[in-house]
């Protein structure tokens, strides 16, 4: 995915944009029921929002099951690895607004995440996964666990 400087700002001014009426009454922002979204809630939330993200969970869960029953085989780590990219950079393609900016980076991030658990050298995934770890690293809180 290229960003220009322009989305690159719109990101991190999304990103620092309270989404929750708690945030301005003291509570951290982007908090849920008083603690911190994890990327594992994001991703679990991220196709509650948005249904038309569920055939990309459904393509991803298969393929895991596949590698689960062969694990050594490299045709398979590839599908994982390209269900999961396919996967985060459809959530970045998310019209602004269409998620909740703090579940889809999240999630986008634990996708890329996956991705990169089998495949470290998947470079769109290297690529995704550091834009969003850059801002990230700027704003209160850091990236993601």
């Amino acid at each position: 995915m290229k960003c220009s400087i322009k989305q690159l700002v719109m990101f991190t001014a999304v990103l620092l944009v309270p989404i929750s009426s708690g945030a301005q009454n003291g509570a951290p922002p982007f908090a849920s029921g008083g603690k911190k979204m994890t990327v594992a809630d994001a991703m679990k939330k991220a196709p509650e929002l948005d249904k038309a993200l569920i055939p990309f969970g459904k393509k991803l869960a298969d393929a895991d099951a596949k590698l689960k029953k062969s694990p050594k085989e490299s045709k398979l780590k590839k599908g994982v690895v390209d269900a999961a990219y396919s996967y985060g950079h459809e959530l970045m393609a998310l019209p602004q607004g269409k998620l909740p900016p703090p579940v889809q980076y999240r999630a986008a991030l634990g996708y890329y995440r996956k991705a990169l658990s089998i495949d470290p050298k998947h470079e769109p995934s290297l690529k995704e996964k550091k834009m969003i770890d850059d801002i990230y690293s700027g704003m209160p809180g850091g990236i993601p666990k």
